[in-house]
């Protein structure tokens, strides 16, 4: 038997296998471009689909990304200004308010 070509074949593998353990998952490198961006992530959930939901916040502005972990596309980026009067509102103010009429 000759044991040349399975040194080869277990020489490949461990450097195969060594390298994509070092490596940065689809969601860690977006963390910290987003990171580096300003944000800071506050959230991070995963939905029934099986994506990845990610909240950041920054001085001005919210973001909401949510990531497909398996490809690592971005299926959604929305960023929003932080708008200072609504920042003590709950949902259902703002729900309401959509309804309110004001009158002079």
């Amino acid at each position: 038997m000759n044991v040349e070509p399975m040194k080869k074949i277990l020489v490949i593998s461990l450097l195969f296998f060594s390298s994509s353990a070092w490596a940065m998952t689809h969601e860690e490198e977006l963390i910290a471009q987003v990171e580096s961006q300003g944000f800071t992530l506050i959230e991070r959930e995963t939905t029934w689909l099986g994506r990845v939901s990610l909240e950041f916040i920054s001085q001005t502005h919210e973001r909401e990304i949510i990531l497909n972990p398996n490809n690592g596309a971005v299926l959604r980026d929305y960023k929003e200004p932080i708008d200072e009067d609504e920042e003590n509102e709950t949902t259902l103010d703002k729900f309401y308010g959509l309804f309110s009429k004001k009158r002079d």
